[in-house]
């Protein structure tokens, strides 16, 4: 891994640690944040992009009760209202929704991804 000036890699252990440790977290959601970290680190992200992404997913299923197993478009209108009623920044923001599109479109391709072996479908079975 690379070397970084910051305790980056001591800061990715410690989220990983809150997230398997988390009260407010279901079991799901604890399943889903910690397979959508492996993927990311399959795919190469930075340590400290890894950190970033686990603690937004943690802190929007703890603070905003969001269940991303059966999340819905009102759910996430949800936590942003509130994340703009804690005034937080319009930066944090925009990085809080893009993360969690990126996860929502991990978890819709996998949820396709599962669909699709169910009927175990070939181009050779049609002909």
């Amino acid at each position: 891994m690379k070397e970084y000036i910051h305790k980056y890699k001591h800061f990715l252990e410690l989220e990983l640690l809150r997230v398997k440790n988390s009260k407010k977290l279901s079991g799901k959601n604890k399943e889903l944040i910690l397979d959508y970290y492996r993927h990311d680190l399959s795919n190469g992200l930075s340590v400290p992009r890894l950190c970033r992404k686990l603690s937004i997913l943690r802190l929007v299923g703890e603070r905003f009760g969001v269940e991303y197993s059966s999340v819905s478009a009102r759910d996430y209108e949800r936590a942003i209202g509130k994340m703009k009623e804690l005034d937080l920044a319009d930066s944090t923001i925009w990085t809080y929704k893009k993360v969690l599109r990126l996860f929502q479109q991990w978890f819709w391709i996998l949820s396709i991804s599962r669909c699709t072996r169910v009927f175990n479908c070939s181009q050779a079975s049609f002909q």
